[in-house]
């Protein structure tokens, strides 16, 4: 039941109807009010009426009445034909029962003395007939009086519609106790998996909390073990000067010890000849050699006797052992004859002592030489090892090695400025020779250098990387400019297969060390000569953007993701200066163009900048149309860039730099504990604030790769244990990727699809080109 101008409506059982319940009003005259038209009994009576005879045609009222209502009953019956409504036979009709209570109205004016009681049967027959319900169509504002029977009609209808809603619901009812069944159970499992998750937890994270304590303490040992190896390997090199010192020594006592054996063996084959000839004196002239010969040559003998004593002496050599027995020089078999694989046959001579001793000393200088050529080439063995052995070590930090030749480069400098004494000036002249060719070098310039250069190299020490490992001087002359770019060249496109091979990219020095060792084998000598080209060379034409870019990317100071992203800005920036091409002509493209161009593709570049490569793009080209294919090509084959893009790359370069270090500076000032370690959140807050470019996803993917976790959930759930890393270790795993501007240049939509992340070109130049190195 609803409100509808002072009465209550509701919808009626039957299908398209409402009722209306009369309350405050009556709407006995069917006027309209608000739209809505009530009709009551009466006036349905008189529309059931409409066309039928009238009195005046009847001279009698009962033929009236009869023929009257025959019509009215006839006319409510076709009305119900044509309109398709059920006429059984038996069942009472709401307008004919209007009518006839109608037509039995008419009659009590008819019926003279009986009239007062026939109106008082007509009124209540229709309070017993018609209710104060009236009915309508739905979407119909004309209300009818409904009869009770009518009434009935649509309560019977409404209550078989509740019944079978009541079993629709009783239905569904069923259902959802079912379904509330399963849910209950499915509760109470998840209940039970929920506590068993959580003791899980607990123990996990007991486990873990061990496991990060182990870990700090493993820290501190390892830490511990780094600083007690570095003053073993210090030691190690100590001995090692020792060992070769001492080893020294002992071959120059070797050596005397040699020369005082052959000259004790020489004295004793003179006291022997001295002695035989006594002998052969005494025996030839015996009884006539006078006693002061006999004197003298005695003397003479004792005095051999002596030197020779003294010189087994010297040194302690002979100390606490028996002296030679003297040989049975019949049996003396001085050039080994009888034993077998003798590689010279005996000498030919007269027999006499003096020959075959000039013989065997000449045999011995022989030997002596042919000892010496062998040690020069063990020597050489020697030397060859240790090189081979150096290559083994790794090659260290690009970065503390660039530190460490900028620091010494620095005090070089410093040396020579200031005019130091002459201890300084030893110092700085016992630097190695290559850091004063260094300092020769001018960076501001491309200058070709073609004198020859004689540099003692750096070293051999696990410091230096291992194409620069060589101790012996070099001399070389630098690589020209265009030779210096063609080697570069290839190394870029050599090394992304060689990397391809590996689970592992190596870093530019490990590659420039494969590289060579391809090119020149085991040649040590070779190795060193061309890296120390390359290295001087580099460092020569610095003032070159790819120059640059190698030279950055071999110090570690950025990625070499660098030159790839580069590649990708240029194939962008081509294809919307191809969005500006007008008309027939596909070649020239208008100044003013192009320089809106560039407003547009580097919206958050500095506007000095953008101008300067305007002004670059300008003195390039002259002319007001740019031919801007020309922009994109090479200088006479020689990769050499044009005035453009090499001004493109230096700013390039120059922007990646200042936001690498900035925000490697802005990660060095997170809060940090004694050990160095911080938390992820930090971190993450760090980087979230230190450009607002970044979106969400970039930032969780810095802190994968800084952390070495796999995916952005594995950044989310440590983050929300807590995490800890280590600061300097994180700002290393990120370095080893691309690190620039978020939308560092954006292609418009004539161009291509818009740069909504870190990269470059349309929507694939992510800053994280691989996976989540990521980790």
């Amino acid at each position: 039941m609803f409100k509808l101008d002072g009465m209550d409506v509701k919808e009626s059982a039957r299908p398209g109807s409402r009722t209306v319940k009369s309350r405050q009003k009556s709407y006995s005259n069917g006027d309209d009010q608000d739209g809505v038209q009530v009709v009551n009994w009466n006036q349905q009576a008189f529309k059931s009426a409409e066309g039928l005879s009238k009195n005046k045609d009847f001279r009698s009222a009962a033929v009236y009445a009869e023929v009257k209502l025959a019509e009215a009953l006839n006319k409510r019956t076709l009305e119900k034909k044509l309109n398709g409504e059920d006429d059984t036979e038996g069942n009472p009709d709401m307008y004919r029962t209007a009518f006839c209570i109608h037509l039995l109205g008419e009659l009590v004016g008819l019926s003279g003395p009986f009239g007062k009681v026939l109106s008082t049967v007509r009124d209540e027959v229709c309070k017993a007939i018609y209710s104060e319900y009236y009915a309508a169509q739905k979407e119909d504002l004309i209300f009818e009086q409904q009869t009770f029977f009518s009434a009935l009609e649509h309560v019977e209808a409404e209550k078989e519609e509740l019944l079978e809603e009541k079993e629709q619901f009783r239905q569904m009812l069923e259902e959802r106790e079912g379904e509330i069944d399963n849910i209950d159970n499915s509760i109470k499992e998840l209940t039970k998996n929920l506590a068993t998750e959580r003791q899980e937890k607990a123990a996990l994270q007991e486990k873990l909390d061990q496991v990060e304590k182990d870990l700090k303490n493993r820290t501190g040992e390892f830490k511990l073990c780094v600083d007690d190896l570095k003053q073993a390997r210090q030691a190690l090199i100590r001995t090692s000067d020792e060992l070769k010192d001492m080893r020294s020594r002992n071959t120059d006592k070797s050596k005397q010890l040699q020369s005082l054996t052959q000259e004790v063996a020489t004295l004793r084959g003179q006291l022997d000849s001295v002695s035989k000839e006594k002998n052969e004196i005494q025996i030839a002239s015996a009884g006539s050699a006078s006693k002061k010969e006999l004197e003298m040559a005695k003397q003479t003998i004792e005095e051999l006797e002596t030197k020779i004593t003294k010189l087994s002496g010297v040194d302690n050599i002979m100390t606490a052992r028996s002296l030679t027995p003297r040989p049975d020089w019949k049996k003396l078999d001085p050039f080994k004859v009888e034993q077998q694989g003798i590689a010279e046959p005996p000498p030919k001579t007269d027999g006499s002592t003096k020959a075959i001793v000039g013989e065997v000393v000449t045999r011995l200088k022989r030997s002596m030489v042919n000892l010496s050529l062998a040690q020069k080439d063990m020597s050489m063995l020697r030397q060859q090892n240790r090189n081979a052995l150096s290559f083994l070590n790794p090659d260290p930090d690009p970065a503390a090695f660039a530190t460490r030749i900028l620091e010494q480069l620095k005090q070089n400098d410093a040396d020579k400025d200031k005019g130091a004494d002459e201890k300084a000036q030893g110092e700085a002249a016992a630097l190695p020779s290559v850091l004063g060719v260094l300092s020769e070098l001018s960076q501001d310039s491309i200058k070709e250098s073609k004198r020859e250069h004689e540099v003692e190299p750096l070293g051999a020490e696990m410091v230096i990387p291992r194409f620069l490992r060589y101790t012996k001087k070099l001399t070389f002359k630098l690589l020209s400019r265009s030779e210096t770019k063609s080697l570069i060249t290839d190394i870029w496109s050599a090394k992304d297969e060689y990397d391809g091979l590996r689970t592992r990219s190596s870093t530019m020095m490990e590659y420039v060390f494969a590289h060579l060792l391809e090119n020149y084998g085991n040649r040590t000598d070779m190795i060193a000569e061309e890296g120390y080209k390359l290295f001087l060379s580099v460092h020569c034409y610095a003032a070159d953007g790819d120059v640059l870019m190698f030279k950055r990317v071999l110090y570690g100071e950025i990625s070499e993701e660098c030159h790839f992203d580069f590649e990708c800005l240029m194939a962008a920036l081509m294809q919307e200066m191809q969005s500006c091409l007008k008309g027939e002509d596909q070649s020239s493209i208008p100044k003013a163009d192009l320089f809106a161009t560039l407003d547009r593709f580097f919206p958050y570049m500095e506007k000095e900048a953008v101008e300067k490569l305007k002004e670059a793009l300008a003195a390039e080209q002259e002319k007001d149309e740019i031919e801007y294919m020309l922009l994109f090509d090479t200088e006479d084959g020689n990769e050499t860039r044009g005035q453009f893009l090499d001004t493109l790359l230096l700013q390039y370069l120059g922007d990646i730099a200042k936001y690498s270090n900035t925000l490697k500076s802005s990660l060095m000032q997170v809060k940090a504990d004694e050990n160095g370690f911080a938390k992820l959140a930090d971190l993450k807050d760090v980087i979230a604030n230190f450009d607002a470019r970044k979106t969400e996803d970039d930032v969780y993917m810095y802190l994968a790769r800084g952390a070495h976790l796999n995916s952005v959930e594995d950044v989310k759930f440590y983050m929300e244990l807590g995490e800890e890393v280590e600061v300097s270790e994180f700002i290393r795993n990120l370095s080893s990727k691309l690190i620039r501007p978020s939308k560092y240049y954006v292609m418009s939509s004539q161009g291509g699809e818009k740069d909504n992340g870190d990269g470059g070109f349309g929507s694939g130049g992510s800053t994280f080109m691989t996976d989540p190195e990521l980790a």
